[in-house]
């Protein structure tokens, strides 16, 4: 440049165009020739301090582009249309193509087809604002499509800037996410399937803070409490689960304490039945959570099994303890009814040897009868031969059915199972509920001419007679009956199957008792009349044992009626069976 200068001054002044001074003195122009020199020299140095600004401005821009172009971030420059102005490496590696190759072409179609809309909406607000967007909290986040048509994600923020002519642009800076997606999806994934292993478990699962308040809830908890997760969550505990009332100072112990808590078969009511839980309380011990997990199990079920088994434990040792009795009152019963046969067989007038006793006592037969017979003690004789028959067939019934469950099956008469059950019931009375079958009439309805069936006796025996005492049971109020206390019993043949019907005109039942008739331990009767096993038990014997079906159909004031549908033989039973299971999972 300062030659340049010199090269048009030197051309000016050989052509005489140099402007002309005044004529100066010798001292003068030693003086105009050291200005100069100074002048010169201060030119020279502004000259050398240009160069070395020129220098490092050179310096700081060519750190500047290495920063630009090597920064882990993309950068985009854009103008008012949309297409690309400028493109840092990075942006160019991130869509694989040269970045000379990227100026000019439209940002859009590096964007993933489906996100166009969003991206649109991002630089519509961008425009209309001229504030940088966020279309979540991290930012514009789109898919980008490179070269080779693989998508990533990206995370672009755009701020607007006016350039020295007057035209904005768009500074856009475009960040890899795709780790962090695929981290979140990882995150989100892991948590659903956490989600769908407490959904899935049995127990009521409660995660809750310091304060009680619920930040957890698993599906059981909301068909327990018949809450929904969005209602229960940051609701108090005692609120959400009302039940755990009871418990909230030992939750609260627990969180205090940091230590588990325990509770075995706590009894909480449910729709007025006593019903029972297991609580326990497993506190949260990491050092960024604090809270606990509440878990609730409904153990009425187990608990009722229990009791079930020591009632059938207890009714095994009062069926043994029966068995005894009756082989016990067997021998004196034999020695009872043989004595009675040698007593009629001693009065009888046409056995010599009683002629030849009487003779020898001085008395004759026919006196002996005369008298007797007076007395009606032949009378009296065969009322104790017949009541010491009829015990011992009480007996030989009783036996047959204190047998264990593990008898075989055999096919039988079902009219004749029946009826030994009607006969034994008839010794049974109850004098607080003042029944007595003696009082009772017994209608029998039987099929003539049906098939044998195959099937346990004793068991079936023991199913006609629990449903005969609940029916002499039933009919107890006579004031609520008007009609004579009257039990039928029905036979028929009904689609294959045998079917066996137990009526009476008693009270009858609602329909609610009606729903729960065969749930163990549910009865109507007093505290310690019943225990609620009876038609449970009769429940599995025909439907799990016999592969049958029993139902209930009855109305108030009017009775009730039994009906039970078991097949005639095993391979019947097998095929009902099947065919009841594949109509429950249809």
């Amino acid at each position: 440049m300062n030659a340049s200068l010199r090269q048009r001054a030197e051309e000016l002044a050989r052509a005489g165009k140099a402007p002309r001074g005044p004529k100066l003195s010798p001292e003068e122009m030693q003086e105009k020739l050291h200005e100069l020199l100074v002048h010169q020299i201060e030119l020279e140095m502004q000259n050398e301090a240009l160069r070395q600004s020129q220098e490092d401005l050179e310096a700081v821009r060519a750190r500047y582009f290495d920063l630009y172009d090597m920064a882990p971030i993309g950068y985009v420059t854009l103008n008012e249309q949309g297409l690309i102005l400028e493109a840092n490496t990075t942006v160019a590696s991130m869509l694989g193509v040269h970045r000379s190759l990227l100026v000019n072409q439209p940002i859009s179609r590096f964007i993933f087809k489906e996100d166009q809309d969003h991206y649109y909406r991002h630089r519509k607000h961008l425009v209309a604002s001229g504030e940088p967007h966020s279309c979540t909290q991290r930012g514009c986040e789109l898919r980008l499509v490179n070269q080779e048509g693989i998508s990533f994600w990206a995370q672009i923020e755009t701020k607007s800037a006016q350039e020295a002519d007057g035209e904005f642009v768009h500074l856009t800076m475009v960040s890899d996410i795709s780790a962090r997606k695929q981290a979140e999806q990882e995150t989100v994934k892991a948590q659903e399937y956490l989600a769908n292993i407490l959904n899935s478990m049995p127990s009521a699962m409660i995660g809750i803070d310091l304060q009680c308040v619920v930040t957890h809830w698993n599906r059981a908890a909301e068909e327990a409490t018949g809450t929904p997760a969005r209602l229960a969550l940051g609701r108090p505990l005692e609120d959400a689960f009302p039940r755990l009332l009871p418990q909230m100072d030992t939750i609260r112990a627990a969180l205090r304490d940091r230590t588990p808590q325990n509770t075995k078969r706590e009894v909480f009511i449910r729709n007025g039945v006593r019903s029972y839980q297991d609580v326990m309380i497993y506190p949260l011990v990491t050092e960024d959570i604090v809270g606990a997990v509440v878990r609730v199990d409904d153990v009425t079920r187990r608990v009722q099994i229990d009791e079930m088994m020591v009632q059938s434990e207890k009714m095994m040792s009062v069926g043994g303890l029966a068995a005894g009795m009756a082989h016990e009152i067997n021998n004196p019963l034999s020695g009872i009814l043989q004595s009675a046969q040698v007593v009629i067989s001693h009065l009888q007038p046409d056995v010599p040897a009683n002629r030849i006793a009487a003779e020898a006592s001085g008395c004759s037969m026919d006196s002996i009868q005369a008298y007797l017979n007076k007395r009606q003690i032949p009378e009296f004789m065969e009322a104790i031969n017949q009541s010491g028959a009829r015990a011992a067939q009480i007996v030989s019934n009783m036996l047959e059915f204190c047998r264990k469950g593990d008898v075989p099956q055999q096919a039988a008469d079902i009219n004749a199972l029946l009826d030994k059950a009607v006969e034994l019931s008839r010794f049974d009375y109850d004098l607080k509920k003042k029944y007595d079958f003696k009082t009772i009439t017994i209608v029998r309805e039987y099929a003539q001419d049906l098939p044998e069936v195959y099937c346990t006796c004793a068991e079936i025996e023991q199913v006609a007679l629990n449903l005969l005492k609940n029916a002499a049971q039933a009919l107890v109020n006579q004031d609520a009956i008007t009609s004579k206390p009257t039990i039928t019993l029905r036979t028929a043949l009904d689609g294959g199957l045998l079917r066996i019907e137990v009526e009476d005109n008693g009270i009858g039942m609602t329909d609610a008792v009606r729903k729960r008739a065969f749930e163990p331990f549910f009865t109507t009767k007093g505290v310690g009349e019943g225990t609620g096993l009876g038609l449970a038990v009769s429940y599995f014997i025909i439907v799990t044992k016999h592969g049958g079906s029993f139902d209930v159909q009855s109305q108030p004031g009017i009775g009730t009626r039994f009906i039970m549908r078991i097949p005639f033989s095993p391979d019947q039973t097998d095929a009902w069976t099947a065919a009841a299971e594949t109509h429950a999972e249809s």
